[in-house]
């Protein structure tokens, strides 16, 4: 009996001893935070994309003549016209987001 009191007792003073260090390491872990989703022309849903992907998009827009606003890897209102048009001009389904048809289309054509 004494050796499991002892046990228990060693237990709890290194339970003690853990606490602080396990509380500050909780502390330290930050939760993920979540990204919002971007609404789409067509109410859908999407993923943000990357502002470097935004910046390629936007210029080939440009070059396309469909956008006139700052290349700024935003995407913005003006932006998402821009693609919906771009889309709806060749065919593609109209979210106002560049899909990978919609960026291949943007680049190869």
């Amino acid at each position: 009996m004494m050796r499991w009191a002892t046990y228990g007792i060693i237990l709890g003073l290194a339970g003690m001893m853990l606490a602080p260090s396990m509380e500050a390491r909780v502390q330290e872990t930050q939760p993920a935070m979540e990204v919002p989703l971007v609404r789409g022309l067509d109410g859908g849903y999407y993923e943000p994309y990357s502002p470097d992907l935004i910046e390629s998009v936007q210029g080939g827009l440009k070059i396309w003549g469909l956008y006139e606003g700052e290349v700024n890897g935003i995407l913005d209102q003006a932006t998402m016209r821009a693609i919906g048009d771009f889309q709806k001009a060749h065919g593609l389904a109209v979210s106002g987001v560049p899909s990978p048809q919609t960026r291949k289309a943007l680049f190869v054509e």
